[in-house]
């Protein structure tokens, strides 16, 4: 082939087009391999978690729903011990305050992180790197050990309690109690929170903050109307993250909270490895799972209709 017929040439056969005469299916055959590599990667994963997490959940409503008739051995649909649970006021008390602490739990790593990511938003990457060590450092510690320092710090002879004597104001019953649970909650779930939130902070531009203060904006405005709006996926992305984690914590309500303020996850071991009711159990575990998970639903939800409304 001479120079002029390479020139002439054309240019789709460079860019992997059959030759006359040819099936293709090389080609094709690379496309199909190249979309399907995607899903290969997270096949082991998800596999994973259907063999750790589904399973066991899917076997435990199986075995709480399905029961077995003595006399005739026929098998059938009870909902029995999820009416039991629902009709019991010690529970519906549980599932209240379950909710409760994982709501103020997020709204009080809400209000303390947002003020954080601003102000790490105008900090160098290596200092705003080094501040995001120092908020993710209790994970590094034993739940249990950092439990603990809150029973010491609350407790009767306590810190708080013993400045709270020395100015007349005390002693002040803050161990077992929900306010002890939220604040030993929130001093681990803070920096989920303001991981969710730095990644909308940072994709705030400088102009569009300017441009509303050069328009006779307060600060307070400019926060409200215009950095609050655009940074609201990071708020719903963190309540999906702290929320759940909250609302089924057992060693902070169990240490911090005590034998008067009980929520599911607590009950959860109290039924199944105390009392041996394993029946009760399954139901309420099953109870605090679609709670959790209706929740973090709505923040989708809610995540989604303002993304299609903006």
């Amino acid at each position: 082939m001479s120079l002029s017929e390479k020139v002439a040439r054309d240019p789709a056969a460079d860019d992997g087009a059959p030759e006359p005469g040819g099936t293709g299916t090389g080609r094709s055959s690379r496309l199909r391999s190249l979309s399907s590599g995607p899903y290969l990667m997270v096949l082991p994963l998800v596999l994973f978690a259907a063999v750790v997490f589904l399973y066991p959940i899917v076997d435990m409503a199986i075995s709480t729903l399905v029961v077995t008739d003595p006399d005739t051995g026929g098998r059938s649909i009870s909902w029995e011990s999820f009416q039991r649970v629902v009709a019991d006021d010690y529970a519906r008390e549980m599932i209240f305050r379950t909710l409760r602490v994982g709501v103020l739990t997020t709204l009080l790593t809400l209000v303390l992180a947002y003020p954080v990511t601003l102000w790490m938003r105008e900090l160098t990457p290596r200092w705003r790197g080094v501040l995001v060590t120092i908020l993710l450092s209790p994970l590094l510690m034993s739940i249990v050990v950092r439990t603990l320092g809150w029973v010491v710090l609350l407790g009767p002879g306590g810190f708080i309690n013993d400045s709270l004597e020395r100015i007349g104001l005390g002693p002040v019953s803050f161990l077992y109690t929900e306010g002890a649970i939220v604040f030993g909650l929130a001093q681990v779930l803070l920096g989920f929170m303001v991981l969710a939130l730095l990644t909308t902070v940072l994709q705030i531009p400088d102009t569009v903050v300017a441009a509303g203060a050069n328009l006779g904006a307060r600060p307070w405005r400019v926060l409200w109307h215009i950095v609050v709006p655009m940074t609201r996926p990071g708020i719903l992305a963190g309540a999906a993250i702290v929320f759940p984690l909250s609302a089924s914590a057992y060693v902070t309500p169990a240490l911090l909270g005590g034998s008067h303020n009980p929520v599911m996850a607590t009950e959860v071991y109290t039924q199944a490895i105390v009392q041996l009711e394993f029946d009760r159990a399954a139901a309420m575990a099953l109870v605090l799972f679609a709670l959790v998970t209706i929740g973090v639903a709505l923040l989708g939800v809610l995540g989604r209709n303002r993304a299609e409304s903006a």
